[in-house]
């Protein structure tokens, strides 16, 4: 209704009102004898409700309501109004009775209708403080700090990568690297990229698989992921020892075996760098030349007193064959295009030129061609072309005879059943599977 009408009918039923008291229990209108001395009048109230709002300008002109208070502004006050929002569900059915709200939404059904609720998601933090209005989160946790809580926020780390999809959704990764493909989540989130049993804190090969944890050189990265596995400067896949260090690259042979840092036969004799007496010149025989008997025992010492540990070297890397310091003119030395010369200078005028010794073996069958060997004395125990009276090495072994006490002719070293004069290559006097 109006505000007009409904003054009208407010006024109506005060004049009926009125009249009833003038008149009466019999109806009839009385008429009051007028004070002495006054003029007769009609005293109409214009105040019912007494809130003092004149009834023509009370919008409740029968409840009291000084305030005035219309939430709807539909000319009805407050105080006597039963929808005082205007929304057509009564006061007392209202989850909101001041504010319109029709539809009565309440999504934390807490009894108080959103419109109105100052938490709405029920969750405790008021709406003004609250990074999620309608999702509770008591927490308030907020990843990536954009004043969105993780609870409402589509992408949690802010990497433009929605949660759905992100393999790491609360650290930013927007390219999305997974190195191991696991279901662990990208590399950003997973503590062991690599998925070889070894966290990433602990792993020097963070993207590489490498559960034993190899460092050939100790320098923190693992061989697997370490482009130079010795530090020494070449690259692995350049360096022919890639797990020794030889900046030098040294390769004597050439072969595919690797440098010579790595190479355990650097000549390519057939002969192992451990056992060769001429490690980096090839000469599988392994030939030594000796002086005339006693003097191979006194070579043998001197070398022996100046290289503590060290073999004789072979001819083949040696120019001063008895060891004395002279080079190549050596008394002692066996130069093929002197050989008479060379054992004996002056004395070649008067020695037979095919058989030094007289020991009616020719020179170029002697394994002695100094000193007469015609009887036992002439085998050659290791295979080295020497005979026992001229040979240091009698049994091959690399240990000169006067370092074995009276233990020094085996001549089968490896016992394989094989004697040394008839192994072949020569390193096999050192190997029975050879």
């Amino acid at each position: 209704m109006t505000k007009k009408t409904f003054i009208l009918i407010s006024l109506g039923f005060l004049v009926s009102a009125l009249f009833l008291t003038a008149c009466g229990a019999s109806g009839e209108i009385s008429h009051p004898e007028p004070a002495k001395g006054s003029e007769p009048s009609i005293d109409l109230p214009q105040d019912s409700d007494g809130d003092k709002v004149l009834d023509t300008e009370d919008n409740c002109p029968l409840v009291a309501n000084p305030d005035q208070t219309d939430t709807d502004g539909d000319g009805i006050g407050d105080a006597c109004e039963t929808d005082k929002d205007g929304d057509k569900v009564l006061d007392e059915d209202d989850n909101c009775p001041f504010n319109p709200n029709p539809d009565q939404k309440d999504q934390d059904g807490d009894g108080i209708g959103d419109v109105c609720d100052p938490d709405l998601d029920g969750d405790g933090v008021p709406n003004k403080d609250d990074n999620c209005v309608f999702v509770q989160n008591p927490t308030q946790v907020d990843a990536d700090g954009d004043k969105m809580g993780d609870a409402c926020d589509d992408d949690d780390d802010n990497d433009g990568i929605l949660d759905t999809a992100d393999n790491c959704p609360f650290i930013a990764n927007p390219d999305q690297k997974n190195t191991d493909g696991d279901q662990m989540g990208g590399d950003a989130c997973d503590s062991d990229d690599d998925n070889d049993g070894v966290p990433d804190a602990d792993d020097n090969c963070q993207y590489l698989p490498n559960s034993g944890q190899q460092d050939n050189d100790g320098d923190g990265y693992g061989d697997d992921c370490d482009p130079d596995d010795d530090n020494d400067g070449v690259l692995d896949t350049y360096d022919n020892c890639p797990f020794i260090a030889n900046p030098d690259q040294k390769n004597t042979d050439g072969d595919q075996m690797g440098g010579d840092a790595c190479d355990d036969d650097d000549d390519n004799d057939d002969v192992l760098d451990i056992y060769d007496n001429c490690q980096f010149v090839s000469n599988p025989d392994q030939g030594v030349s000796r002086g005339l008997y006693p003097y191979d025992y006194l070579v043998s010492i001197a070398w022996r007193g100046q290289h503590p540990g060290e073999y004789i070297p072979g001819d083949a890397c040696n120019k001063d064959c008895n060891l004395d310091g002279v080079i190549v003119s050596d008394l002692y030395c066996n130069d093929p295009a002197k050989p008479c010369e060379d054992f004996f200078g002056w004395l070649c005028d008067f020695l037979p030129a095919d058989d030094w010794d007289r020991d009616g073996i020719p020179n170029n069958s002697d394994t002695c061609r100094a000193i007469s060997n015609a009887d036992v004395l002439s085998e050659d125990i290791d295979g080295d072309h020497y005979g026992i009276p001229c040979d240091a090495d009698i049994d091959g072994d690399h240990m000169p005879n006067f370092d074995q006490s009276t233990n020094y002719i085996d001549d089968d070293i490896d016992n394989d059943g094989k004697k040394n004069v008839d192994e072949s290559p020569k390193r096999c006097i050192f190997s029975p599977s050879c």
